[in-house]
């Protein structure tokens, strides 16, 4: 006993300072990450809802189980995300808010969404704004897709009846179409959507073309402008049967700002891997992708790139 007052007697400062050594290490340690997870995923039949699915399974194999919370779609996402109902969701490019800015954090440009707009194939209309006064099906309120049509529909100007906005989405609206209750339709949706591959095959109906894309991309930042390589859908059937311009905003994934990095760190290794192998719209390498996104983006994303 004497041998250790003898000892504290001549290096208790060492003591201390080791002793508060460890506890600041502790204070600073990262708690454990989290073994559940709620992923906002978009619709059931929807790419969003097809890509959270691939997510859920990649994290399963890390032990990680994501939950998928059904929603109505980005700006339902962005909404959940901000009020800590989920952790992690795909999220339209140009959709953001200040709020968003604050909370939120992306990950990473991950495929684009084309803005697809279908017609009948009689209907007479070669532009965006020769559909004014057309039955039009665009998304529900809130919908990515509703707020990008009318943002478009005011760089054609003109007055816009109310029967161009009518709020059917997805497979409801490519049905309508295809039963001929409304006479177009619009989706911002990546290529792997159901809907937007059955109206691709259908001869009931034909793909607008934005022939001034690169006008409208430079208008809209969150716009860039694509093009549907002829027959690339269907080469025996040359589907389509000419290039199409288009326009498209890019899809993110976006997080809170306090989710656990290593939560993280199989966010971007799943994105990799989900990713980067091309699509028929872009080639094999360009996603994810750093700076096509509209949010500030996470310090572990950006270590990683």
């Amino acid at each position: 006993m004497s041998g250790l007052r003898d000892f504290l007697k001549v290096y208790w400062p060492l003591v201390v300072i080791a002793f508060a050594g460890v506890l600041l290490a502790l204070v600073l340690m990262d708690p454990a990450p989290p073994k559940t997870i709620r992923f906002a995923a978009g619709s059931p039949g929807g790419a969003y809802h097809a890509f959270a699915e691939r997510y859920q399974r990649l994290l399963a194999e890390e032990g990680v189980e994501v939950v998928l919370v059904e929603t109505q779609g980005s700006i339902d996402n962005l909404r959940l995300l901000g009020d800590s109902e989920a952790e992690v969701g795909l999220v339209q490019g140009g959709l953001s808010t200040a709020r968003d800015e604050d909370m939120l954090r992306s990950i990473g440009g991950l495929f684009p969404e084309p803005f697809w707009v279908f017609v009948r194939t009689d209907l007479p209309a070669e532009t965006l704004g020769d559909l004014r006064t057309v039955r039009m099906a665009v998304g529900g309120d809130g919908s990515g897709t509703r707020m990008l049509a009318i943002e478009l529909e005011s760089d054609y100007g003109g007055k816009w009846n109310s029967t161009s906005r009518l709020p059917l989405s997805g497979n409801a609206a490519a049905d309508a179409l295809l039963a001929d209750e409304v006479d177009a339709a619009a989706f911002s949706a990546s290529i792997e959507a159901s809907y937007v591959d059955r109206l691709l095959n259908s001869s009931k109906v034909r793909l607008l073309r934005f022939d001034r894309a690169p006008a409208l991309a430079r208008r809209h930042e969150a716009l860039s402008d694509i093009v549907l390589l002829r027959g690339v859908v269907d080469i025996g059937q040359d589907v389509p049967a000419a290039d199409i311009p288009l326009v498209a905003p890019v899809a993110q994934l976006v997080v809170r700002k306090d989710l656990h990095p290593a939560i993280e760190a199989l966010l971007i290794d799943a994105a990799t891997a989900i990713h980067s192998q091309g699509t028929l719209l872009a080639p094999a390498g360009q996603y994810p992708d750093p700076d096509l996104i509209d949010l500030p983006i996470s310090d572990q994303a950006r270590r990683y790139y």
